[in-house]
């Protein structure tokens, strides 16, 4: 991977520039965003940080400061790696293990606030991602500001997040290469006799030695029974045999943002029944990507897509719509409402098409990834291959 394949540090101000605005317009003093090991993004999107064992966060003004939150241990790693140049430790943002804080250092909301020019204690406060702020963060934050007012607004997030730049844009057509290196690989060396995290560990192998992470989905191998699982993780006790039905599902992360790729595989040949799934699926992977198109109702276009289950008598197989965004997460949310849906699709929306369908004994899905652009869709990965049977 190019070193150069990369966010560039003015666009973490950027972003928190575009925050501010979308603070101001809203009403708010200030945003707050959390996040952990499994669901950094928000924290990420500002900092390039990811947590380790504890919660971080990040503040953000109207007019436009920012400042960073760690747990007591994490402040010289959050030091060296954060955009932001301010980083205060709170002891709320302390890991699970729920450590006593010893001799570090630890602030309070109260000088955070105070620390960015805020001293009215009747601020009103904007929680980015109310459900990853955990009870112990919100519990502080009305202990050590109690005449503030504090309201839910993920929709800043969501709409910040969903255009993408060039940079994000290349950082994921660079995950997308990565995976498709891991897909061939699980290809060419899956046998009878491996385990699903065997298999998992070829895939590793791949994306690490081309420098790129794996921390933007769980990556799985599924098998037999287990490929119903709409997400899951893999297990190193079932053992692929000749005639399993093999799920792989693979993400990478560059700089942060992952796509991810999903192909059904049969250890020996598809079964009729497996076939018509596979073919039908793949079928409406397809249709997916030559349908997509910037100014489409997001609404109708999950409608149409239904339909096509009904027409080709298929309906018992259908999981969920098509489209959901990608980027710091496998999956994000692009809606501008909470209550709401629908939307028109801009240009600059990058997507994983995540076509699932599930039958009594088995799931299959194609998955690969798309940005909008003003006159079609920019495929993030080469298109699918040929159906995989390898006839073991």
């Amino acid at each position: 991977m190019s070193t150069t394949i990369r966010i560039p540090d003015g666009e973490y101000a950027q972003r928190v520039q575009r925050a501010a605005q979308a603070v101001a317009e809203r009403g708010f003093d200030a945003l707050l965003v959390c996040g952990s090991e499994g669901d950094f993004q928000n924290v990420r999107y500002f900092t390039g940080v990811t947590p380790v064992w504890e919660r971080l966060g990040v503040v953000i003004t109207a007019d436009g400061r920012a400042a960073m939150l760690t747990g007591p241990e994490g402040l010289t790693y959050c030091r060296h790696f954060s955009r932001v140049d301010t980083v205060i430790p709170l002891n709320s943002f302390r890991s699970s293990m729920d450590p006593i804080p010893g001799k570090f250092v630890i602030g309070s909301f109260a000088e955070v606030f105070r620390s960015l020019g805020l001293r009215d204690v009747r601020l009103h406060i904007g929680l980015g991602n109310p459900i990853d702020t955990t009870v112990t963060i919100l519990e502080a934050l009305r202990e050590e500001m109690p005449l503030a007012r504090i309201s839910y607004a993920p929709e800043i997030m969501r709409v910040l997040r969903a255009k993408k730049s060039e940079a994000e844009i290349a950082c994921l057509k660079e995950s997308y290469r990565i995976i498709e290196l891991a897909t061939q690989a699980c290809l060419e060396q899956m046998r009878p006799g491996m385990t699903e995290c065997n298999l998992l560990g070829i895939a590793h192998g791949v994306i690490y030695a081309n420098g790129a992470e794996t921390d933007g989905m769980p990556n799985y191998a599924f098998s037999d029974l287990t490929t119903r699982y709409p997400l899951g993780r893999p297990s190193a006790y079932r053992v692929l045999g000749r005639d399993s039905f093999v799920q792989l599902g693979l993400s990478a992360s560059v700089d942060g943002d992952c796509g991810s790729i999903g192909v059904p595989v049969s250890m020996g040949r598809f079964t009729p029944e497996q076939r018509q799934l596979v073919e039908f699926a793949r079928r409406v992977h397809i249709w997916t990507r030559e349908n997509a198109r910037a100014g489409m109702q997001m609404v109708e276009f999950n409608r149409a897509y239904e339909a096509l289950f009904a027409e080709a008598g298929m309906e018992r197989h259908y999981v969920y719509d098509p489209l959901h965004g990608v980027g710091l997460a496998e999956v994000e949310e692009y809606r501008p409402r909470n209550d709401d849906p629908d939307y028109a699709v801009q240009p600059g929306y990058t997507y994983q098409m995540d076509n699932f369908l599930l039958a009594d004994h088995f799931g299959c899905r194609f998955e690969t990834g798309i940005c909008i652009r003003e006159n079609g869709v920019e495929p993030l990965s080469g298109p699918l291959g040929a159906l995989y049977e390898l006839g073991f």
